[in-house]
């Protein structure tokens, strides 16, 4: 199958990519400037996660009128969702991303990922699909399936504030001491 996987160049999206292609899928990534605040460093991250499994990238641009900053950004997943079926390249397969159970955000639901998969069929015309293939892991589920799959977490960045080194107070930060030490 045909998968465009939504990079952020954090552990989720690379651990995305590497279930992928173990399960022998043809895989493309595409990332998404919307003016976050780590947009250098994610930038930097998903060029060498991109280059580490041999997978073509995109790069697209949207401007905000807001500084969206640290924390939850309402409506972030499903802009990034809906960029990814307008710049899907091939005529059908599905739109990957690494969404992970465990977080207050509804954007990560089951709820939201059965709704959205169902918009995206619909338009699509039945020719692309949702893949949320971590969506019942834990967060540390998601660390110990990269680390099975030799997931490169060294080439990651997950900190929401973009600052380098990371913050170590944002949600992402916390999340990624509580499982690998930098």
């Amino acid at each position: 199958m045909n998968v465009l996987v939504l990079l952020s160049g954090g552990i989720d999206s690379a651990t995305v990519i590497g279930h992928l292609l173990k399960e022998g899928h043809t895989v493309e990534g595409l990332f998404v400037n919307y003016g976050q605040s780590a947009i250098d460093p994610e930038q930097k991250s998903v060029r060498s996660v991109a280059e580490h499994f041999g997978i073509g990238l995109t790069a697209i641009e949207a401007s905000a009128r807001v500084d969206r900053g640290v924390g939850e950004i309402i409506g972030r997943n499903l802009f990034l969702i809906s960029a990814g079926l307008m710049h899907f390249p091939w005529d059908q397969g599905a739109i990957a991303l690494g969404l992970h159970s465990g977080t207050p955000y509804y954007d990560c639901s089951s709820d939201f990922i059965g709704q959205t998969d169902h918009i995206i069929e619909s338009s699509s015309h039945g020719m692309i699909r949702l893949l949320c293939p971590l969506a019942t892991f834990q967060k540390q589920e998601v660390y110990e399936y990269a680390a099975s799959l030799k997931i490169p977490i060294a080439l990651t960045y997950s900190c929401e504030a973009g600052t380098n080194p990371p913050c170590g107070n944002c949600l992402s930060c916390r999340d990624r001491d509580g499982f690998y030490v930098r």
